[in-house]
């Protein structure tokens, strides 16, 4: 029975966008939806940063204010139960069992839905100091760079992303059907000859030693279908190029393969106890 190519480059097509979708999709949030500051009030996006505690949050700004203000403020030493009892939003602690506590931002602001003792005041200015640190000498992060010219065409590419992005490739199914979709020693060398030079499907029998045309279509149609591969829009008809923003992940791929074969350019201890870093959350 002859096989539909039509029918298996369309259901290649619906997958790479479902791929495309799934990789790039982001959710919007409305401005009811931001996290706010529960003294100020203001979103996650007005002011610097942001510790989130048990449904309350505190940001930069009124954490540092508070700390100034319980500075000056005498601290209640006495253990007995007072008469108006209330507890910390973030920690939990009743009043009595604190030394100093702004209640509900009433010194500043009279909206405020949140208490805070002195001690999660003081825990919060340290883990968004640690935060501010971490930003502005990020780790995990994987930074590459490079070109590459074949056939007076050319590409050039300089990246920054995050290692946990990367590894969601692997979480999300993406990166195995990436790899199932190239992943074939014939399909490879068609790549890798397009790649270096662009062809017609004639001389692509020649170099890559297949026995008919009907070999080349075979392999040539997934990479067209997955956006590797297109026919050549200027000069001669029927000639194939790789899809120009492709060359930097085809060229990357191999550059990761390389790394696994041969670690003499990479450099790693993994012999350290794992540090564990404070969340943000308190």
């Amino acid at each position: 029975m002859a096989r539909d190519y039509g029918a298996e480059i369309d259901q290649l097509k619906e997958e790479l966008e479902l791929l495309k979708k799934r990789l790039y999709k982001k959710t919007d949030e409305t401005e009811a939806e931001k996290p706010r500051c529960s003294f100020c009030g203001k979103s996650r996006t007005e002011v610097c940063a942001m510790v989130a505690g048990p449904k309350v949050n505190i940001c930069t700004e009124c954490a540092t204010l508070f700390e100034n203000i319980l500075k000056d403020t005498p601290g209640d030493t006495s253990t007995e139960e007072p008469k108006e009892v209330f507890s910390c939003s973030f920690c939990g602690k009743e009043n009595y069992r604190m030394q100093k506590t702004i209640i509900k931002g009433k010194c500043i602001y009279k909206d405020a839905t949140a208490n805070i003792c002195n001690e999660c005041v003081r825990r919060s200015l340290d883990i968004l100091a640690k935060a501010s640190s971490e930003k502005k000498n990020p780790s995990n992060l994987i930074t590459y760079s490079g070109s590459y010219d074949s056939g007076g065409r050319g590409s050039k590419w300089s990246s920054t992303v995050k290692a946990n992005d990367l590894f969601m490739l692997i979480e999300n199914k993406t990166a195995i059907q990436v790899l199932q979709g190239i992943g074939n020693n014939d399909r490879l060398n068609l790549l890798l000859a397009i790649l270096q030079k662009p062809m017609n499907v004639a001389s692509m029998v020649t170099a890559c030693g297949f026995n008919t045309t009907g070999q080349v279509y075979h392999h040539l149609k997934p990479l067209i279908a997955a956006d590797l591969v297109r026919e050549e829009e200027r000069g001669e008809k029927g000639v194939y190029v790789v899809v120009a923003h492709r060359v930097q992940g085809i060229i990357m791929i191999l550059a990761g393969i390389a790394d696994l074969v041969d670690a003499k350019y990479t450099e790693g201890d993994w012999s350290q106890a794992a540090v564990v870093h404070e969340n943000i959350d308190i």
